[in-house]
């Protein structure tokens, strides 16, 4: 929710859309959030008030989407942004208990170590495309860092330099989905810290406040906006290691399954993911695949040290 700045229109009189439109136009830091999610509502709520919106029409907008290949993960963020709209002139609180959350299966995978150089290889290779015309993309750096520290999209995204402390080896997220990450600090390990290291060598004069990744527009740089995405050159990564379907956030899955897979305790794996205590453990089972290598050293290292 945002605090308005000027009189909103009453429920009747405002639209979707212009709400929407609105909420973009106001807060900067929402639109990579809601844009996609808008778009898809646009199609069915755009041109209906928001008081005229029932928990009908929404069961109605979650079938046709799952129709339309939809992940439910996906649908139930877009309910939410609808829900904001309606929760700011109060109408969500009477339909939330009629609108039913679709269940999400539990989805994500870890790369073997083969995958992950296969990643950074052509990573690498894509990120050079185009280096000696003055254009880089940070496709190598943010996912070398996405590997190795488990930095959710958005909490590399808005890394400031003022975050990065490359002497000491550490960063600290700022901005974060959930309480417990935000203020974090996470140390960097050798490819992280490496690949940090290259990219600030292209930005000599930074200063604290710019942003690690800024936003370049027709080859202009602004250090004081956000990169929007990186969706573009992540696909042809994925598609050049042969890794279709891959997210960004199997980076992360990644992460956690490497430090379970080496011993690291629950409690340890929560502060440098940003989960809260009470959520440690549900998180590390979703997160966490441990592979069959793994557990074979397991039970072999239990039979090595048998008494």
């Amino acid at each position: 929710m945002f605090t308005a700045t000027a009189p909103l229109l009453a429920p009747t009189q405002q639209t979707v859309h212009q709400f929407a439109k609105d909420r973009l136009r106001r807060r900067e830091n929402a639109i990579g959030t809601y844009r996609a999610a808008l778009a898809h509502l646009g199609r069915q709520f755009g041109k209906m008030l928001v008081c005229d919106i029932t928990a009908t029409d929404i069961g109605r907008y979650q079938a046709t989407r799952l129709s339309a290949g939809a992940v439910p993960g996906s649908i139930n963020k877009e309910v939410v942004c609808l829900g904001s709209i309606l929760g700011k002139y109060d109408l969500w609180a009477a339909l939330r208990r009629e609108v039913k959350r679709l269940d999400e299966p539990e989805i994500g995978t870890a790369l073997s170590q083969q995958q992950e150089k296969s990643l950074l290889l052509h990573a690498s290779r894509v990120g050079n495309v185009g280096h000696n015309q003055g254009r880089w993309s940070p496709i190598y750096t943010v996912t070398a860092l996405g590997l190795n520290t488990g930095l959710r999209h958005s909490e590399i995204r808005r890394l400031r330099w003022g975050d990065v402390d490359l002497t000491k080896r550490i960063l600290r997220v700022g901005e974060s989905k959930t309480k417990a990450g935000a203020g974090r600090y996470v140390p960097l390990n050798q490819p992280a810290w490496a690949a940090l290291e290259t990219w600030a060598a292209r930005f000599p004069n930074h200063s604290p406040k710019e942003f690690v990744f800024p936003s370049c527009e027709n080859g202009a740089i602004c250090a004081e906006r956000p990169i929007e995405n990186w969706r573009t050159a992540w696909r042809s990564v994925c598609r050049a290691a042969d890794l279709r379907g891959l997210r960004f956030h199997d980076l992360r899955h990644t992460t956690v399954t490497k430090l379970l897979e080496h011993g690291v305790p629950y409690a340890t794996v929560a502060q440098v993911l940003g989960w809260s205590a009470s959520t440690a453990v549900r998180m590390a089972k979703r997160y966490g695949h441990i592979r069959p290598d793994a557990q074979r050293r397991a039970v072999e290292f239990h039979c090595d040290h048998a008494v």
